[in-house]
């Protein structure tokens, strides 16, 4: 998701911990919110799901530790999908990160004056206008410096999260996570609410060209993320439904603060307020100049029209930029569930195509020294296979008609590609 983040930041000697960094800022607006439209089908179900998309994350992430040490490339999952089957699969990668990032937008801009509506006042679609308008003059003034900001930014929200545990903990009732009984059928149903605690933190693989040693700090850097993701994820699980309900928080836009409101904690609105508004931003930001940094690569490899690949003397996509947050615009008015879901699918297809891309290329790259191979080889990519199918089904049982959309955003960019006979990726030097 963030393939230019460390271009940007233009260090040459990443370590682990900032492959870290950059994975948890990547994640983290996830936890404010989305996640919580998952209760509707039980606590106890949410939790299995959150369970078992942990274990999907544990075992994807070695195959892209494995892919990332060995074959270090900024093109992140579209560049070991290219690899292994050619320039049309690797393309479609593209593709669906595009569009991922560009759903993720309009989320994450939903999250935000969700969030800034509960402590400021104004009214949402304000809020909407003055956030899209303003980082988009940042991205056209030249925005560089600013990813530093981000990065920073990624550890306030994770400390507004443990700040909300440790808040919570004195005021946590366990009837109030609800009795619905585990059921398979919602378990499955709330997997892609689930999934959101975590997607798109294997994207902190495009760091893997500047990482120091590939092979220790690039699969270190993962586990830590997915560690600190998981312990941050697992408070808001419990404690937010712990003081406000199932029914209560699955309706909320900002989940922590009518958790807090709940127990009259309003006073504390401002302080766990503001580090969300805060860490929310920085998501943005990121998602906005990944996005267009994708639809940037697209159009240059004759995906979509070729006016998307210029730029201003600054070096700056205008017309990708311009592109991206005016979609974004109109995507947060959409059902916040059904686009959430578009979001999950998309990655999810990656995820599925970067999984036999690892097996392709365990098979006609086996002669290649490995720095780092995957902790359980061919039981962890089989897992992790069988656990995109899963996800797949879940997203096809929620709602048929994100599927469509989704799908014709594929088939306009196959049309365009075919009409202008293009070659998607330049031959690697």
């Amino acid at each position: 998701m963030r393939g230019c983040i460390m271009s940007a930041i233009g260090s040459e000697t990443i370590k682990g911990y900032m492959v870290a960094t950059i994975g948890v800022s990547i994640v983290i607006a996830g936890q404010f919110s989305g996640w919580n439209l998952g209760l509707v089908f039980g606590w106890k179900n949410m939790l299995a799901g959150a369970l078992l998309m942990l274990v999907f994350y544990l075992c994807f992430l070695q195959l892209v530790a494995e892919m990332g040490s060995t074959w270090p490339s900024a093109g992140g999952l579209a560049k070991y999908t290219a690899a292994a089957f050619g320039k049309l699969p690797g393309g479609m990668v593209n593709v669906a990160m595009a569009t991922a990032l560009v759903a993720g937008t309009g989320i994450v801009g939903s999250f935000i004056a969700a969030y800034a509506q509960s402590i400021t006042g104004f009214d949402a679609t304000t809020i909407k206008v003055m956030l899209f308008v303003a980082v988009l003059m940042l991205h056209l003034a030249g925005s560089k410096e600013a990813m530093w900001l981000v990065l920073l930014a990624g550890l306030v929200a994770v400390m507004t999260l443990v700040v909300f545990s440790g808040i919570s903990m004195p005021h946590f009732q366990p009837q109030r996570l609800g009795d619905t009984p585990f059921s398979w059928h919602s378990m499955i149903l709330a997997l892609p609410f689930a999934l959101w605690l975590f997607v798109g933190v294997e994207q902190a693989v495009t760091t893997s060209e500047e990482v120091r040693d590939p092979g220790r700090d690039l699969p270190r850097g993962l586990m830590l993320s997915l560690l600190i993701l998981t312990i941050t994820g697992s408070g808001v699980l419990l404690f937010a439904p712990g003081l406000a309900g199932t029914t209560q928080l699955a309706q909320a836009g900002d989940p922590l603060l009518a958790a807090l409101d709940s127990v009259g904690l309003s006073r504390l609105h401002l302080l766990i307020g503001a580090g969300a508004v805060f860490g929310l931003i920085a998501s943005f930001f990121s998602l906005t100049w990944s996005a267009s940094r994708q639809l940037f690569d697209l159009a240059r490899s004759g995906f979509v029209p070729s006016y998307f690949a210029t730029c201003s003397r600054k070096g700056t996509p205008v017309p990708a930029i311009s592109l991206v947050m005016a979609l974004g615009f109109g995507v947060s008015f959409i059902n916040l569930d059904k686009v959430l879901v578009a979001m999950v699918v998309l990655f999810t297809a990656s995820y599925f195509l970067t999984t036999l891309a690892w097996f392709r290329l365990r098979q006609t790259q086996a002669q290649t020294p490995r720095p780092y191979r995957a902790f359980g080889g061919h039981l962890t990519a089989t897992l992790s296979l069988m656990l995109s199918v899963v996800i797949f089904y879940a997203c096809f049982s929620g709602d048929i008609s994100t599927l469509l959309a989704v799908g014709a955003v594929f088939a306009l960019v196959l049309a365009w590609h075919t009409l202008k006979r293009k070659s998607y990726l330049p031959t690697p030097g």
